[in-house]
């Protein structure tokens, strides 16, 4: 198959443009070797020449890969919030749709290469291991570096329980890293772990089998055997929540967590690309744009005008006629719902109380229809996520804004209160950040430099700071910073941070 004149001019420009930028680090080595930037920040600049090189690998993958292997790589560009998706994400997810049209899934599950004849070339099938084992493949000999710190009362962390039940350092984990995840997802009190060959895997107080209602400690990743037969590309859970949702390669929706794993069939046709899962209530998103929510309807979080449960996916007809993009879901007893639409409009709908809709609400009565957020009109909002009573919304400039309930030392704009409205986080306004997490009461965030800052509770360690103080201000995870970190992850009180798989193609 080949690729488009357009798309291979784009990417062509593309390279040359960093190729330019490649000689620019190599002046930039020459100048820190022999000591001519003195003064300035060499992190920075040894960061920045990384990056690039990064870049250039990403746009080598195009002319390296195998059909098979390219379409798992696609399913992971999907997925990932970095500088690179927003500087060439559009013409590479345009080859990726042409590209990907060429595979095709077998009864088997098996990811299968054909060319335009029809005839197959090559097939690989699923891994329903444990542990993953290495093979010739590229991704295979990657060795994705995951650190973990917070609470590990359940071996949440993946790290062998001990006396000590609370980490509050980053410290690598090795069983998790040998995963090569794309996402990590904390619960309350368990972590799921979404591999790169489409596998999930849980740690904590997960359950094992689909018979199998008493969930074990468990600090060795164990593979969800529900979904053993599934190629997962996405899975959600809420820092408050004991159950999780997750997308087949297909769009087909499943569900598990205190019950067996199933399908969710209520919505005939549809193809999901999103979800989001709350406490109690969840959202989901299809390739049309059409939001769909479910659960337990309190204060109005489902968005359906009224505050009945729904137990079944129920499409929000007030923004039948949007586009949706991204959706995020609160916690129980703060009820909330946040969503993007692809017109520039962040809409917020449920418990108003706190600020956690993000707009002057002249009564506490629930709002149960969504209303849009006149402070994030024309931001560029492309990502929102909610924790417990507060919702953080990053834009594709990089730019973070947060508002809510700011009680439980999770307002990081240094004040213990509310805040009605977005607000810019001062702290990181003239940095950009590239990935954002919740936990139930603190919070992570990412630079494109890899820097980690955290602010919030920190009863267990969770800001990763090595005390157990709270802090309202934004703190710099001072371990991890020359770790080259570009994701991260929360749980309820446990976080992670890790190289994503995406950025680390052999040269």
């Amino acid at each position: 198959m080949t690729i488009g004149n357009h798309e291979r001019e784009a990417i062509e420009d593309s390279y040359e443009s960093l190729i330019k930028n490649l000689s620019i680090t190599s002046l930039l080595d020459k100048l820190l070797n022999e000591k001519v930037l003195q003064g300035i920040d060499q992190r920075q600049i040894r960061r920045e020449r990384n990056l690039k090189r990064r870049n250039i690998r990403f746009l080598q993958i195009l002319q390296q890969k195998s059909n098979e292997e390219f379409y798992r790589f696609c399913k992971v560009l999907e997925l990932s919030d970095t500088e690179i998706l927003v500087s060439l994400g559009q013409t590479l997810r345009k080859e990726a749709e042409n590209k990907c049209q060429d595979i095709e899934i077998n009864e088997e599950n098996q990811v299968t290469e054909i060319n335009e004849k029809n005839q197959v070339i090559a097939a690989s099938p699923p891994n329903n291991g444990i542990i993953l084992e290495d093979t010739e493949s590229d991704f295979a000999h990657v060795m994705v570096d995951v650190f973990a710190w917070g609470n590990n009362h359940s071996g949440e962390l993946g790290i062998p329980l001990s006396k000590n039940i609370e980490y509050p350092a980053p410290a690598r984990c090795k069983a998790i890293s040998k995963l090569r995840p794309i996402m990590i997802k904390g619960g309350h009190d368990k972590t799921y772990i979404l591999s790169q060959e489409g596998k999930v895997y849980g740690i904590g107080q997960v359950e094992l089998k689909e018979d199998e209602h008493d969930s074990k400690n468990l600090h060795v990743p164990r593979l969800i055997n529900g979904l053993s037969h599934l190629t997962i590309i996405k899975l959600d859970i809420h820092p408050d929540g004991h159950f999780a949702l997750g997308i087949t390669i297909k769009g087909e929706l499943y569900s598990w967590g205190e019950t067996p794993a199933q399908q969710i069939t209520s919505v005939k046709d549809a193809i999901f690309t999103n979800i989001s899962c709350g406490r109690d209530h969840r959202a989901a998103i299809t390739n049309q744009g059409k939001l769909y929510t479910w659960g337990y309807g309190g204060l109005g979080c489902l968005g359906h005008g009224n505050s009945k449960t729904c137990l079944e996916p129920t499409l929000v007809e007030a923004l039948a006629d949007k586009v949706v993009i991204d959706v995020a879901c609160g916690s129980a007893n703060q009820n909330h719902t946040v969503a993007v639409t692809s017109d520039d409009k962040v809409w917020s709908w449920g418990d108003p109380a706190g600020g956690k809709l993000g707009r002057i609400i002249n009564s506490t009565k629930p709002c149960t229809l969504p209303g849009v957020i006149d402070g994030l009109l024309n931001k560029s909002v492309h990502r929102v996520i909610c924790g417990s009573a507060f919702t953080l919304a990053l834009t594709t400039s990089g730019s973070l804004y947060s508002w809510g309930h700011g009680s439980h030392y999770h307002s990081q704009h240094g004040i213990v209160g509310s805040v009605e409205r977005p607000k810019i986080v001062d702290v990181l306004k003239d940095k950009r950040v590239i990935a954002i997490a919740a936990g139930s009461l603190h919070w992570l965030a990412c630079t494109i430099y890899g820097e980690i800052y955290a602010w919030g509770n920190n009863d267990a360690g969770q800001l990763g700071v090595k005390t157990l103080k709270s802090s309202t201000d934004v703190i710099q995870v001072d371990t991890l910073m020359d770790e080259d970190i570009n994701q991260v992850s929360c749980g309820f009180s446990h976080c992670f941070a890790w190289k994503s798989s995406l950025l680390q193609i052999k040269e």
